[in-house]
C-alpha cells in the first residue's frame, strides 16, 4: 500500500485542532471571569463538562486511525475492522454528551443574563428539546443493531438500521437546534435599555456563535454525500465529527470573553501584578490609593437616591459600578445586563 493511500493524518489534524481550540476557549473563559471577578455559575461548570467530552471524543478517534481509518477497506484486517467499528460506537455516545452539555451550558448562560419571563420560558422549552435530542442520538446509536454487538461485529447474524442515514437525520435536528439557540437572545437584546450601538455590539458577540451553525451544516452536507462504499477511506466523517463539538465550545465561550475586549483594564491589572512589592514608592502610592478607594467605596455604599414619594432606595456600589461601566467604557457589558435590569426594577417597583 502506498503512503499516499493513507489519509489518517487528516483526522489527526482535526484531533489536534479540536483539543487545542477547546483548551484555549475554556482557558480564556475562566480568565475573563477571574479578571473581572465574575462568579462562576452552572453554565461555566457545564461547559467544562462539554469540553471534557469533546476532548474524549477527539482522542477516541486516535484509535480509529490505529485500526483502519484513512485506509482502503480491502486493506484493513478483519480483526482491526471490529475494533474500528467499536471505536465508532463509543465515539457517538461521547459526541452526543459533548454536544448536549455545550448546548445546555449556552442556555444556562442565557438564563443568567436575561431575566425576562417570556424568554426564559422559551429557553426552558429549547432545553427540553436538546435533552430529547440526546436521548434520540445516544439510544438510537446504542441499539442500532440486534443484537447490539453486531454494531461492531458486522459478520454475525442479526439486523442493523442504516447507520449513515440515521446520522444524517440526527444531524439535521442538531443544525435546527443550533439555529434556534442562536436566535434566542435576539429579542432579549432588543429589549435592553442601552444605546443602539451597544445593542449592536452585544448582538455581534452573540452572533459569533453562528460559527457552530455553519460547521454543523457543513457536516450535514458532507454526510448527505457519504456512502458506505470503502467507508474506512473516507476520513471526512471522522474529521467533522471531531471538529464540530470543539467549535461549539468556542462559540459558547465567545460571549463570556467580552470582558477581555477591554485591554486597557487587562493591561492595568497585569501591570499591578508585575509591579514589585519591594518598591517603597509603590508601597506609599498603594497605601494612598487604598485609602482613597476605601473612602470612595464608603461614600458610594451610603449613597441613596430619593424617589418622588420621599422613600429612599439603596443602590449597591457594585451595581452602580456595573451601570457606569456599561455606559462609559468600551467593554461589551454582557455580565452587567442582569444587574442593570434589577436596578431599574427596584427603582420602579412601586
Amino acid at each position: 500500500m502506498a503512503a499516499s493511500d493513507d489519509k489518517s493524518y487528516l483526522t489527526t489534524i482535526a484531533i489536534v485542532f479540536a483539543v487545542s481550540i477547546t483548551f484555549i476557549a475554556i482557558s480564556l473563559r475562566f480568565l475573563a471571569r477571574k479578571l473581572h471577578q465574575i462568579p462562576l455559575g452552572a453554565d461555566d461548570y457545564l461547559m467544562v463538562v462539554g469540553a471534557l467530552f469533546t476532548i474524549a471524543n477527539a482522542l477516541d478517534y486516535l484509535w480509529t486511525n490505529k485500526y483502519g481509518n484513512g485506509r482502503h477497506l480491502n486493506t484493513v484486517e478483519p480483526s482491526d475492522l471490529v475494533l474500528y467499528w467499536r471505536t465508532f460506537y463509543i465515539s457517538y455516545q461521547l459526541y452526543g454528551f459533548a454536544i448536549t452539555a455545550i448546548k445546555i451550558s449556552i442556555l444556562l448562560f442565557y438564563r443568567r443574563i436575561f431575566s425576562a419571563g417570556q424568554l426564559r420560558k422559551w429557553i426552558n422549552i429549547v432545553g427540553v428539546l436538546v435533552l430529547a435530542w440526546l436521548l434520540a442520538n445516544n439510544l438510537v446509536f446504542a441499539f442500532q443493531c440486534t443484537p447490539v454487538r453486531k454494531a461492531w461485529e458486522i459478520e454475525i447474524a442479526g439486523y442493523c438500521i442504516n447507520p449513515l442515514r440515521t446520522i444524517q437525520v440526527v444531524q439535521a435536528f442538531n443544525v435546527a437546534l443550533d439555529a434556534v439557540i442562536l436566535a434566542l437572545p435576539v429579542s432579549g437584546v432588543l429589549r435592553l435599555q442601552m444605546s443602539t450601538s451597544r445593542k449592536i455590539s452585544v448582538m455581534a458577540i452573540f452572533l459569533l456563535g453562528g460559527l457552530s451553525v455553519v460547521i454543523a451544516l457543513l457536516r450535514l452536507i458532507i454526510l448527505l454525500n457519504e456512502n458506505l462504499d470503502d467507508i474506512t477511506y473516507k476520513t471526512s466523517k471522522c474529521s467533522w465529527t471531531v471538529g464540530e463539538p470543539a467549535v461549539e465550545v468556542l462559540s459558547g465561550c465567545l460571549p463570556t470573553m467580552a470582558p477581555l475586549l477591554n485591554m486597557r483594564m487587562y493591561l492595568k491589572n497585569l501591570s499591578s501584578i508585575l509591579r514589585s512589592p519591594l518598591s517603597s514608592r509603590s508601597r506609599t502610592s498603594g497605601s494612598g490609593d487604598t485609602k482613597t478607594n476605601r473612602s470612595q467605596y464608603s461614600h458610594e455604599l451610603n449613597e441613596r437616591k430619593l424617589r418622588p414619594d420621599g422613600d429612599a432606595t439603596m443602590v449597591s456600589a457594585s451595581a452602580k459600578r456595573y451601570v457606569n461601566m456599561s455606559e462609559n467604557s468600551d467593554l461589551v457589558p454582557l455580565h452587567s445586563i442582569m444587574v442593570r435590569k434589577d436596578v431599574d426594577w427596584r427603582e420602579t417597583r412601586n
